[in-house]
């Protein structure tokens, strides 16, 4: 229970240093990488009420807190209903159960819908990263960068 309180913590902590809104124009880029942080606090939050991770990002509709009031739980919403917000599909995936019937970890990718339109980086987070990005036009993975700054355009 400690491990998790601290993780969620370090996830908050690392949220708003690492994805502070400089001054000058807000991107889908930034938006999507704050709120692809925001996810992992909601999703640690589900583990440690449930001990397993969600099947899918709706069943922790009703559950979602807003990391301890540091953001709106509503700036979830699109992701969790649709898997889309601000110009990004988020795809989550949850790892198989194991022999306790719980879920140990999850995937989540992170896609502009039109690439260079909508965004310009993809995202990949699982229970155990920070987010991977990269401004390649494809799928971010555990090769890519962990800890990503998104430069102002």
């Amino acid at each position: 229970m400690r491990v998790i309180r601290t993780a969620v913590t370090i996830v908050i902590m690392f949220c708003f240093s690492a994805c502070t809104f400089r001054e000058g124009i807000i991107t889908n880029d930034e938006v999507a990488r704050q709120r692809l942080s925001w996810l992992q606090i909601e999703l640690l939050l589900y583990h440690e009420k449930n001990k397993t991770y969600p099947a899918t990002l709706r069943e922790m509709n009703s559950n979602v807190e807003g990391g301890a009031g540091h953001y709106d739980p509503e700036d979830l919403k699109g992701i969790i209903e649709s898997g889309v917000a601000d110009g990004y599909l988020f795809r989550y995936e949850r790892s198989p159960l194991n022999a306790e019937g719980t879920a140990p970890g999850y995937n989540i990718h992170v896609r502009p819908l039109e690439f260079g339109k909508t965004g310009t980086w993809s995202f990949f987070s699982t229970e155990a990263t920070g987010a991977h990005g990269t401004r390649e036009d494809r799928p971010a993975g555990t090769s890519d960068p962990q800890g990503i700054s998104i430069p102002r355009v």
